[in-house]
């Protein structure tokens, strides 16, 4: 990869537009360049400027064409950012690409990431400020002191769903003094058992046996949900206070 980007270096159209970008003009057009060819840029910039680069996309499987590109050439894992679906009535659906988008949201703001691959609809849709995100984030660790029943309000409230048994992200379980919980930045679930309100020991665990794999010190869990009413200024009421606010001013704009 090295040597291709040497080779790219030196074309003369290339050091124009690494000029251009350190200049601060922007937008710079680049034209006539296949899939494959747009990830070799991408990875030359971003070696050469030192600096996260992020592409847009205008759908999902562009997206993955890219990523996939940018992961044979570079050797790194690049963030995605989907869209998510909206659905307005009861039923059962998938929150996957929900708890993706968090996992990348949580991310972005540190900026330690090399890569960023967008759709169009992933970035156009609108989400928490990042320090509501970071602000419904709960650390577990070994040695801390919490209230058991106060975290389950927590859970909840960060739109997380409690049931009998853990089995997917989202979820949590609350049996005497053993809380299960899987967070959308995870990989497996964690096991927190409790001594009074002590974390005594904190594992991660196999969901389809519930049979514990690693002890970890600590464990992240982000909010389960990217819409989350309480968390707004003001709670449920400021909501809906701010809602009827912009209903008035759509009323007055059709009386017009």
């Amino acid at each position: 990869m090295k040597q291709l980007n040497q080779i790219l270096f030196r074309q003369p159209a290339f050091r124009e537009l690494t000029a251009q970008l350190d200049a601060g003009r922007s937008p710079v057009a680049v034209s006539g360049l296949s899939g494959v060819h747009r990830a070799h840029l991408a990875a030359a910039l971003g070696e050469q400027l030192d600096c996260p680069v992020v592409l847009l996309c205008p759908d999902e499987n562009e997206g993955k064409k890219l990523a996939a590109d940018l992961r044979a050439l570079t050797g790194t894992e690049p963030l995605l950012l989907m869209g998510r679906e909206f659905t307005f009535h009861d039923a059962t659906i998938s929150h996957q690409w929900e708890h993706k988008r968090l996992r990348v949201l949580h991310q972005l703001p540190e900026g330690k990431f090399s890569f960023l691959i967008a759709t169009v609809e992933g970035m156009m849709q609108r989400t928490m400020p990042p320090e509501t995100l970071k602000g419904a984030c709960l650390t577990l660790s070994v040695g801390a002191r919490i209230d058991l029943q106060r975290l389950a309000a927590q859970l909840t409230a960060a739109g997380y769903s409690r049931c009998d048994q853990v089995e997917g992200p989202g979820q949590f379980a609350l049996r005497g003094g053993i809380l299960d919980v899987y967070s959308p930045g995870m990989d497996a679930p964690v096991r927190a058992e409790f001594w009074g309100d002590e974390v005594d020991t904190l594992g991660q665990f196999d969901p389809s046996t519930q049979r514990r794999t690693e002890n970890v010190s600590q464990a992240l869990l982000l909010p389960a949900a990217e819409t989350l009413p309480q968390l707004a200024s003001g709670g449920v009421l400021g909501l809906v206070a701010e809602l009827e606010q912009h209903i008035r001013k759509l009323e007055k704009r059709k009386s017009k």
